[in-house]
């Protein structure tokens, strides 16, 4: 996950919590930083801006930023998928501080 850290370290320009930091590195090594003319990624969109959930964060709207993992839970062909709505909930919650975020979905 080294991957994940360093790319989080780079682009994140505020101060995280150690649970941000690793809601982050988890959804970035999960969907992956994106490439611009690619595909859209936690860090980079394919358009080559950065992402939606990278803007708010470093705008400092956290809540914002948190709510943009709910996004990502779609497979191949645009499909739901239930395992990654689940992750990202928990991926969201360990962001947001909840103590409970295993049990979160």
């Amino acid at each position: 996950m080294h991957y994940a850290e360093n790319l989080v370290q780079e682009h994140v320009k505020v101060a995280l919590t150690q649970g941000q930091f690793d809601a982050l590195v988890s959804i970035l090594f999960n969907v992956g930083p994106g490439a611009k003319g690619e595909k859209d990624g936690i860090i980079f969109l394919a358009s080559g801006r950065s992402s939606t959930l990278l803007r708010k964060l470093n705008a400092g709207d956290y809540a914002g930023a948190a709510d943009e993992f709910r996004k990502w839970c779609h497979g191949a062909g645009n499909t739901l998928l239930e395992g990654l709505v689940t992750r990202r909930a928990r991926e969201r919650a360990l962001f947001l501080g909840d103590a409970n975020f295993m049990a979160a979905a």
